[in-house]
Formats: structure tokens, sequence, C-alpha cells
């Protein structure tokens, strides 16, 4: 444990430039993410001033577009976490350097544009709401250890399915139809609705999007905020689970490799062996016959 602490901080410098070299990578996709979500919240103000919608009709459309900007940040974060994390994880790890730090960079490049974007928001909204600063902080910061927590999983999983790429747009396709996006929960919430919750990324959609426009009620439901924490410790779980799976995946396919080749260089020396017992064995016979012939004579 000390060895592998005093290992760590050793190759701190090579890690720092590691993820120095991938946020030059990865910075474009965020700042267009933000003026994405600036457009689209001032887009919405404009028509709110043209069509002179009421308090009410403004929060219901602040909530889904605010909706839409954090699922949209989980679902890119996540994609270019995981997309990292599987070329990372084995080159940092020849070096005993930690592969979750990029992700852990991605993570906080998230939290950071969608804290801009809901301070944006909590701005130009209506008056008659409130926002809570601190209920927001606590899902973003939330929000950035799903990232980084479900990345790793996907990323390992990526290991194990080739095509997980199209399981991921498929699962993020189906994902924005069952989070508050298109729709706004109501307040009493039905069976289809508590099954629902069940998603974590509607968890953090919700709760977001509500400590912005509606405030501190976002954090009125205790077991859901338990429950949401069980999750993040059952899929760390599962990480570590598939972390000596892949790394006694790779070790049995290196001895099976290892095995492979021994394997063909002794059958190639045996092959060898026998041919050249063969000619030799040859030679002797063509003697003992050359023998017989001249005395015969």
């Amino acid at each position: 444990m000390i060895d592998n602490i005093i290992l760590y901080f050793k190759n701190l410098p090579h890690l720092i430039t590691y993820c120095v070299r991938r946020l030059k990578k990865i910075w474009k996709w965020f700042a267009m993410s933000l003026v994405i979500g600036i457009i689209l919240v001032l887009g919405l103000e404009g028509i709110f001033d043209i069509n002179h919608n009421t308090d009410i009709a403004q929060g219901r459309w602040l909530f889904r577009v605010t909706s839409l900007i954090v699922f949209g940040h989980i679902v890119l974060s996540v994609y270019l976490s995981y997309k990292f994390y599987r070329k990372d994880y084995m080159v940092m790890k020849s070096f005993h350097i930690s592969s979750v730090t990029p992700t852990i960079v991605i993570a906080l490049l998230a939290f950071v544009d969608m804290f801009i974007l809901g301070l944006i928001i909590a701005f130009l909204k209506p008056i008659n709401f409130e926002t809570s600063l601190l209920s927001l902080i606590y899902y973003l910061i939330m929000t950035s250890i799903f990232i980084g927590v479900i990345a790793v999983t996907f990323g390992l999983l990526k290991f194990i399915l080739k095509r997980f790429d199209t399981i991921y747009f498929i699962m993020s396709a189906i994902c924005f139809f069952i989070v508050p996006i298109l729709f706004i929960p109501k307040t009493h919430l039905s069976i289809v609705d508590h099954i629902l919750m069940l998603n974590p990324v509607y968890y953090l959609v919700h709760g977001s999007a509500q400590s912005i426009i509606f405030g501190a009620v976002s954090m009125n439901n205790i077991p859901y905020h338990i429950y949401f924490i069980l999750f993040l410790a059952l899929m760390c779980v599962i990480n570590y689970a598939l972390v000596r799976y892949i790394a006694f995946d790779k070790y049995d396919s290196l001895n099976d490799t290892h095995l492979e080749n021994d394997l063909t260089h002794l059958s190639d020396d045996n092959g060898k062996k026998l041919e050249h017992d063969g000619v030799f064995n040859n030679n002797e016979n063509a003697n003992e016959d050359n023998e017989m012939i001249g005395k015969n004579e």
C-alpha cells in the first residue's frame, strides 16, 4: 500500500502531463456544449419576451431546457470518459499510473459547464421561483461522481463487448425519453413515475433541474438520496470485480499465447528431428543395400 502511494507521487508529473494532453483534446467539446447551452437559454428567453408567457409556462420550459442540458452533459462526458479510459487502462497500468484520473478531469469539466449554465438559468428565470445553490452544487457533485464511476464500468465492459458503442447510443436514446425532458413529473407520483425514478440518470437530471427552477424542494426525498448512494456503491463493487476479471482474462490470454508459441516451436523441432532421423535412416539403408549388392557381385 505504502509502495503504491510512493509510486503514485513519483509518477505524478507524468500523470499531470498526460491529463493536460487529454484536456487539450476534449476542452473543445465542453466549450461547444457551453455555447450551445447559452444559445438555448437565451433563445428561450427571447421567445418568452415575444410571446409574453406566464411565469408558470416559463418555469416549465426552463425546467425542460435545464434537464436537456444536464442530460446532454452526462451523455457526452460518459462517452468521452469511457472511450479514453479503455485506451488509458493498458498504457497507464504498465507505468503504474492511475487510469481513472483523466476520467476525473472530464467529470470536473462537466461540473464547471453545468454550474455556469445553472447560474445563467437561475439569473434569467422568473423572480417567483427560487434557486438553491447548495442543492445545485450537491447534484452536480453527484453527477460528477456518477460520470466517473459509470465511465469506468463502461470502459471495462468495452473490453468484453466489441460493439459497446452501439449499445451505449441505444441506451442513451431510450434514456432520453424516460427522464423529465419531454415531460414534467406531477406532484403526486404514480407507479410509473416511481419505476422511472429507479433510473439513476433520472435522479440527477430531475434533481439538478428542480434545484435551479424550484429550489431546495429537490432535497426533500431522503430515501431517494440513499438509493442513489447505494447504487454508486454497487457500481464500485461491480467495477472492482470487472477489473479482476479483465486482469485474469488478459493473463490467461497471454499464457495461452505463450503456450501456443511453445507448442509451435516444439512441433517444429520435432518435425525437423524426425525429418533428420528419416534422412539418416534412409542413408543407412542405402549403404546396407550397396554393401549387399557388392557382395553379390
